[in-house]
């Protein structure tokens, strides 16, 4: 493979495929027209691209492929292109490839209903995400353990770290250099955390970030005189026990007319985040805010704009973009705009406080503002299901650990009526920031949900008949929100959802408004959680350029925004899964030979998945004869316990325990 080859194959994997031109090509690369030129017909002819007057791009049915490799927790992976479009690589296959390299290789076309899968046949560049681990050393030479790696740290690049300390590294074969020392606490999380920064979300970030955050000067006074005053206005968010990354607020008042005006004040982080700058430049690189237990959150963005400047803290004067919103008393949407603003929030509830204020617990403006969010909150939810939106959501776990970092508990994390008020605002926030796109024909990234995978429909029939529900047309919301709502608190609803779940397409971002199936919503976008999304910091751009009347955002830019953001977002819940499931094998292992009850979710030929109350998951192979694990079926409680860990697929086996006969 020629350089300049190499060039554009790796330029068009980083940009996710955009359409291109010789020129753009050649002036971005810094290379001959020719050699451009010669580049991307040559990769026509392999069939990599297309070639329409004179515009390169990305053939879906190529029988070669570059693109971004990602491994999977169980040894396999998948190759990330453009467009929806990734491949299965087998563990054979995979030429040694690691979590976000960028490969080349030749396409084998799967079994229908399964993604093609990749040959790996080259690594055109290798990913060194920094990692982290415990310093070692006292004197000069330092040493840092990552996995079976021993690295050694130079006293000149030890950058403060003394023995005992955990640190973030930047490797260099057998060498690193320290980035960041980290606090002493997070010595009981490097489990997690290390799980999180092989996926590119390292705590910490680099010397010329951190100077360019140190720098940012709010200046709100000034801002004063071109955005809306909202400092008078009761203004109170409601989020997690201890969060300090609060992007998202709101306002209520109910009108003469009896209509609802509702004010969605969402921090403007763009105002201190540049395009272009190092700190943008690290946000989109990372794409999302990484969450992990023990309450560890992995910022998008340092701690000046996620805790300090962006961050709406109760009685502290905050730039946002606000979207205000006339609600009629039926739940329609009356009218809507979206403004710049200045508000200052007046409480930061917490989920727990805001439902004991709505249980009748509390007295004052921000009681009242909760109350009339709550009798909002009703119209909306009604106003969504009669629209036909589904909600295919799973329990998910929360930890209580020690300091040591081990789980002392695993439970479900509950949700109040507080929980359901949020999170019905944001949907609406978000529907009107992708309407607000659309009527103004703005070019934008949307939030797209292409609904189930085709091809499986008789299966999830199949699999409803053994509890009489069904059969269903995947297709008609109506008809899956009612069967969600016939299996609700019933044995099978977990089996149910997981048969759903595992058929649903998942979310991705796009440039074109393709719909969201599961919200019944001809467009959607994701504008609230700036903090926690770049997709959100995208999105302000191109409604705060509209309300400036600057010149709008370029093509190319949200193209590779929404691309590499549906990459990102893969990688992180990669990332919190793992460590989320270290954590339960950390318990179950903890638990000895404690019984526990579980319902079966599936029947495989080698076990029984199954799933406990506290949300644990494995499988269920042994304490029985094997010909008799054909006898269980979904939905059967039994009772199992810890047998032991499959450290190669990073997951639990049970023993079934049978009653006495």
């Amino acid at each position: 493979m020629s350089q300049a080859l190499r060039q554009v194959i790796l330029f068009l994997v980083r940009g996710y495929f955009p359409d291109v031109e010789v020129p753009y090509v050649a002036r971005r690369l810094g290379i001959p027209t020719e050699s451009a030129r010669r580049a991307l017909e040559n990769l026509t002819s392999q069939g990599l691209l297309r070639c329409n007057e004179g515009t390169y791009s990305l053939n879906p049915g190529s029988p070669v492929i570059g693109g971004r490799f990602q491994t999977h927790s169980r040894g396999f992976g998948f190759v990330h292109v453009s467009g929806g479009l990734h491949y299965y690589v087998s563990p054979v296959n995979s030429r040694g490839a690691e979590d976000g390299d960028i490969v080349w290789g030749s396409v084998q076309q799967g079994e229908p209903g399964r993604a093609d899968q990749v040959r790996v046949e080259e690594i055109l560049e290798k990913n060194t995400p920094p990692l982290v681990g415990l310093y070692k050393g006292a004197g000069g030479l330092g040493r840092v353990r990552i996995g079976d790696r021993q690295l050694m740290i130079p006293s000149r690049d030890k950058g403060g770290a003394v023995d005992g300390s955990p640190v973030v590294v930047l490797t260099r074969e057998w060498e690193a250099k320290v980035l960041e020392v980290l606090p002493p606490e997070d010595e009981a999380l490097l489990d997690v955390l290390g799980l999180a920064a092989a996926r590119g979300f390292a705590p910490g970030f680099s010397r010329r970030v951190r100077e360019k955050a140190r720098a940012a000067n709010p200046e709100i006074a000034r801002e004063l005189n071109r955005r809306r005053d909202l400092r008078d206005v009761t203004v109170v968010s409601i989020d997690t026990e201890n969060c300090r990354d609060i992007d998202d607020a709101f306002s209520v008042e109910k009108l003469s007319d009896g209509n609802f005006r509702l004010g969605l004040h969402v921090s403007d982080v763009t105002e201190y985040v540049h395009p272009g700058d190092a700190v943008d430049k690290e946000a989109l690189k990372r794409g999302f805010s990484a969450y992990l237990p023990g309450d560890r959150i992995i910022p998008m963005l340092p701690e000046e704009y996620t805790y300090q400047h962006c961050s709406l803290l109760k009685e502290q004067e905050r730039l946002c973009i606000s979207c205000f919103a006339t609600v009629s008393p039926r739940g329609e949407i009356v009218d809507y705009c979206f403004e710049e603003s200045v508000v200052k929030s007046s409480c930061n509830f917490t989920y727990r406080e805001a439902a004991d204020v709505l249980a009748g617990g509390g007295q004052g403006a921000p009681a009242q503002v909760l109350e009339l969010a709550a009798e909002l909150q009703q119209l909306l939810h009604k106003r969504r299901r009669e629209a036909g939106a589904i909600a295919i959501d799973l329990p998910s776990a929360r930890f209580s650990l020690d300091a040591d970092g081990q789980p002392v508990s695993v439970d479900i994390v509950e949700k109040n009526e507080a929980n359901m008020l949020v999170e019905e605002l944001m949907l609406l926030g978000n529907e009107l920031a992708a309407r607000y796109l659309a009527d103004n024909e703005l070019s934008g990234i949307f939030r797209s949900n292409k609904g189930f995978m085709p091809g499986f429909e008789a299966d999830v029939n199949q699999f409803l008949q053994r509890w009489g529900h069904g059969p269903v047309d995947l297709s008609d919301l109506v008809q899956v929100q009612k069967l969600l709502d016939s299996v609700q608190d019933k044995p099978e609803q977990i089996p149910v959802l997981k048969k759903l779940a595992r058929h649903l397409q998942k979310s991705r971002y796009t440039t074109k408004e393709e719909g969201h199936f599961v919200l019944a919503l001809p467009r959607y976008t994701h504008f609230t959680a700036p903090l926690r999304r770049y997709t959100d910091m995208a999105v302000h751009r191109i409604i705060k350029a509209h309300l400036r009347q600057q010149p709008p955002i370029t093509d190319k830019y949200l193209h590779l925004v929404a691309e590499h953001c549906s990459y990102r977002e893969r990688q992180v819940q990669e990332a919190e899964n793992s460590a989320v499931q270290l954590k339960k094998i950390q318990f179950m292992e903890q638990c000895g030979d404690q019984l526990f009850s579980a319902v079966v979710t599936q029947v495989l030929p080698g076990g029984l998945q199954v799933w406990l109350p506290n949300t644990v998951e494995g499988n269920a192979a042994a304490g029985v004869p094997r010909e008799k694990l054909v006898e269980f079926s979904p939905g059967d409680v039994i009772s199992v316990r810890l047998h032991r860990v499959d450290q190669q697929r990073n997951q639990l086996v049970f023993a079934i325990e049978l009653p006495p006969q």
